[in-house]
Formats: C-alpha cells, structure tokens, sequence
C-alpha cells in the first residue's frame, strides 16, 4: 500500500470511529421535567406574582399518582393567594373532586383529583400524565412587605411503569422581589414636590410679576448710570 494510500486509510479509519463515538456519547434529552416557570420576579408590594409548575412526560409510559408540593413556611414574608383552581375560602382551599388543569398553549387539560391549599402550603394531586402529554400548574404569590425572599423547590412523587414510587424528585428556586414604587429623585436635591402648595395668585406675583418688575427696575437704573 502506497503512502497515500494509508493516509486514506487513516483517515476513514478515524472519521469512522469518531462517528460511532458520537453515537454511543450522544446524550439524549430529559425524558421528565419538573419546575416552576415565570415570567416576571419583581411586583410592588401587595401586587401578585403568577409562578407555574410545569411537567413535561417524554417518556415511553405514562407516570401515575402524581404528587406536587410546595411548603412556604421558611419563606414567611411570602403568601399565597390563588391558583389554577381558584383562591383562598377563609384559611385554606380544598378541593377533593377531579378538575381539569388548564389549557395554555402547549399543555393539556389533565384530571387533578385533588388539591389543599393555604397561605403557606400547596399540595395536588394528578391521577396520570401520558407520554408527550405537557400540564402546567400556576399560582399567585403576593407579600405585604418589602422583602426578597426565595420560593423554595417544589417536590414531586410519582408511580412510574413498574409501580415503583419515585420520590423528592424537585424543582429549581426563584428569588423574588416585592417593593415600593421608586421616583427615580436624588435625595440630595431641593423636592418641589412636597409641602404645602403656593396659591395661584402669588405664584404669580414671585414667578411672573416680581421678575418682570425687577428686569424693568435693573434697566431703568442701568439706562441711567450710561447718561
């Protein structure tokens, strides 16, 4: 074999081998994702923000017995209000008939055949995701104080193909920031916005008249000083 024949060979040798290597390291995927999901972690205080828990099933079999859980006691600045199906009834929410989640977009409708809620707990649960089957979760946070304060993971548990109960499976956190309107005024300058306001008619005398008066005056005297 020539020389350019065995670099030829080389070379194919290796472009093969590096190919199988592809296709044995390739990496699919997630086959099952759990979070929480927003669109904005900022608000005023008082105002609400809308977290989702979303579950994406690409897995070849459903997943049943799904449960979801999301404990706030260590984030107590924070307070829940509402969810996908409805608000707080005194101190808590509970729901013990099967409701359809929502449909948004991409996520279907599936059966929540249970669900309690109060200001600092939140628990459902869903009786079976299918596979390629997508459902999201929201609910609504508010804090009557100025705080930043982290939404905890939320945790699931569910029965995969085998009956074998999968555990503490979690999402990721959110740091959340609930304020006050800000002005955008450098304390270090004069506010004109504040006191008690100047009537009109001597806002005219000190704004319009008086400037008007002491321009004439200055030219008055100054015309006479030139004679």
């Amino acid at each position: 074999m020539g020389r350019f024949g065995k670099i030829l060979f080389i070379t194919l040798l290796i472009s093969v081998l590096g190919y199988n290597y592809s296709i044995v390291s390739f990496i699919p995927e997630e086959e099952l994702v759990f979070d929480q999901v927003t669109s904005g972690t900022e608000a005023l205080v008082g105002e609400n923000i809308t977290i989702g828990i979303l579950i994406k099933n690409y897995l070849d079999y459903s997943i049943t017995n799904i449960t979801v859980s999301l404990n706030l006691t260590e984030a107590s600045q924070l307070e829940l209000i509402s969810c996908s199906l409805g608000g707080l009834i005194g101190d808590n929410l509970t729901i013990n008939e099967t409701m359809a989640s929502p449909i948004i977009n991409e996520f279907a409708a599936v059966n929540i055949t249970g669900l309690y809620m109060t200001e600092n707990y939140l628990e459902y649960n869903v009786s079976e995701i299918k596979p390629e089957e997508k459902m999201i979760f929201k609910y609504n946070i508010t804090s009557d104080i100025v705080t930043d304060s982290q939404i905890p993971w939320a945790y699931m548990s569910f029965y995969d193909n085998w009956t074998d109960l999968q555990e503490n499976i979690r999402s990721s956190k959110y740091l959340l920031s609930f304020g006050i309107e800000n002005d955008d005024i450098d304390p270090d300058l004069p506010r004109w916005d504040i006191g008690t306001p100047i009537p009109n008619g001597w806002a005219w005398i000190i704004f319009a008249v008086a400037p008007a008066v002491i321009a004439a005056i200055s030219a008055f005297v100054l015309y006479i000083r030139r004679r």
